[in-house]
């Protein structure tokens, strides 16, 4: 769980990462690689877990560890393309955090955001049938 002062920080992080000043600084890439790094952490202990069941619960936990990336990239609302903020998006769906998936969702769809190549299919896509298969699923049981 982060504490205060490290969510303060990566919302900072992530709405200087989203100043369209056309270069970063060495502080907002060293913030940037810091968080794509916690986020390499969390999917190789994610490929540890095999059942989908467990691995939504892990990913339930790690969310909170990004909040600060996730909401001060979505108050930047540059669209700048990032692996982090569309994986998490993903995420947010698994886990059934549907208010979460939607907000960041909203975000990557208007800002057309591609999603990395490992999912194989675009934003607007994973979103409505990750979302929508399973009410489909259990309304037709």
């Amino acid at each position: 769980m982060l504490t205060p002062a490290q969510k303060h920080f990566q919302q900072v992080m992530a709405r200087r990462a989203g100043l369209e000043t056309g270069e970063e600084t060495l502080v907002e890439r060293t913030a940037h690689e810091q968080i794509l790094h916690r986020l390499r952490l969390a999917q190789s202990r994610l490929k540890g877990i095999q059942s989908k069941a467990a691995k939504a619960v892990a990913k339930k936990e790690l969310l909170p560890e990004f909040e600060g990336w996730i909401e001060g990239t979505l108050d930047s609302d540059n669209g700048r393309p990032d692996e982090v903020i569309t994986t998490l998006m993903v995420w947010a769906v698994d886990c059934g955090d549907l208010p979460l998936a939607l907000r960041i969702g909203e975000y990557v769809v208007r800002h057309n955001l591609s999603l990395p190549d490992n999912f194989g299919r675009d934003a607007a896509t994973v979103l409505t049938e990750e979302i929508c298969n399973p009410l489909l699923t259990l309304a037709g049981t």
